[in-house]
């Protein structure tokens, strides 16, 4: 037995045409666009029934005021100035900086690195040991 697509039971509540407008047979080099048919998306909306509007929660993002919380150009410039400064109270020129923590690297690098020295006392001192 065959039946037609047309006596199924799901076409009854189906619209039979789409939500385009087929243009006239004499009009397709005219009209290059789509032109929808508004009546027919009216009765699909009214179809699908009401959907429910998603609200985004709102942010968790305080905003603070930059008056209360930054640091003047001014009051940077002046700590700036203070770091540069040595013993003396004199401003340091930037080669004059970088040797100096040079020097400080090389000294806490030999403390680090007298191992050598340290176990050659190490004997020493045991050898003293042993003997008394």
């Amino acid at each position: 037995m065959h039946t037609s697509p047309e006596g199924t039971a799901g076409s009854a509540s189906r619209p039979s045409h789409s939500a385009l407008r087929t243009p006239k047979p004499g009009s397709l080099g005219e009209h290059k666009h789509l032109q929808w048919d508004e009546e027919i998306i009216a009765e699909h909306d009214l179809e699908r029934g009401t959907r429910m509007k998603i609200d985004e929660p709102p942010t968790p993002f305080h905003r603070r005021d930059s008056k209360d919380h930054g640091v003047s150009p001014a009051a940077l410039q002046q700590c700036l100035e203070e770091l540069q400064m040595n013993e003396q109270g004199q401003a340091l020129s930037e080669a004059e900086v970088r040797e100096k923590k040079r020097q400080e690297f090389e000294q806490r690098r030999r403390q680090h690195y007298n191992e050598f020295d340290e176990v050659k006392r190490m004997r020493e001192t045991r050898q003293e040991d042993d003997e008394d």
